[in-house]
């Protein structure tokens, strides 16, 4: 997976100019919304248009972003805006739903 640094205005100037590309799926999430299992379970799904079977679990979270077939999408561009306060949680986590996304970029 590769990441990238943007202040807010090149993020939100990014991300515009690529959902009018074809074939192409942007997803946003909101860093600062991933506070608790939850909320992160919430946010990433919405973001990602998750099935309704999604089990709220970081093992379905693994299974359901390396089969994003759903979306009909050449490409998938994931941003995480506030990076940090996902990770600042993501961290307590040993890192598990970091290497979730690290992951995904093989499939």
């Amino acid at each position: 997976m590769k990441t990238i640094h943007l202040n807010s205005n090149e993020l939100y100037s990014k991300m515009y100019h690529l959902r009018g590309e074809p074939c192409t799926y942007v997803a946003y999430i909101r860093g600062q919304r991933c506070t608790t299992y939850e909320r992160l379970h919430a946010e990433i799904s919405a973001a990602l248009q998750f099935p309704s079977y999604y089990g709220e679990n970081i093992n379905a979270l693994s299974e359901c972003i390396e089969d994003l077939d759903w979306l009909n999408a050449e490409r998938i561009f994931i941003f995480i805006d506030r990076a940090e306060d996902f990770l600042q949680f993501d961290k307590a986590e040993d890192n598990a739903y970091s290497k979730v996304f690290i992951r995904a970029e093989e499939y």
